[in-house]
């Protein structure tokens, strides 16, 4: 009788089938990770925006609106408000920087777009937390 030999690949398929079985799990919470990351793609909505507005966390509105503008979102009425208040947000910032700096010209410039833009303001929520940050970066003259 002959005896059998021993097959190497039978063996190689066996480890294959277990690793295989083993790495379904890591791979579903790879892809779960992926689809989070991208949906992040679809921009920052009105809630976080808010939650950043109430917080009075002006730098990490600035930074969503920027993202959200970044990658073309969209912008609804309702946000309308939150992209014209950082804008002037910012302005009033670099005002500030100018006054410093000693650039009255482009400070009086930057002062013109501020108070143009604060016209384009709806609700009287961001004209109140406007005018804080007026009151802190822009010299009332």
């Amino acid at each position: 009788m002959r005896k059998k030999k021993f097959n190497p690949f039978v063996l190689l398929y066996i480890i294959s089938a277990i690793l295989l079985i083993i790495s379904i799990a890591p791979i579903a919470d790879t892809a779960a990770e992926i689809y989070r990351v991208k949906g992040r793609y679809a921009g920052y909505e009105e809630e976080s925006l808010f939650n950043d507005f109430i917080e009075k966390d002006y730098a990490g509105l600035s930074k969503k609106v920027n993202y959200n503008k970044g990658i073309g979102k969209s912008i609804s009425e309702d946000e309308k408000d939150y992209y014209t208040f950082v804008e002037c947000y910012n302005i009033a910032v670099d005002y500030n920087m100018y006054v410093r700096l000693g650039d009255i010209n482009k400070a009086d410039e930057l002062k013109e777009q501020f108070e143009d833009n604060t016209k384009l303001l709806q609700r009287k929520i961001f004209k109140e937390a406007l005018e804080t940050v007026k009151n802190t970066y822009i010299v009332v003259s």
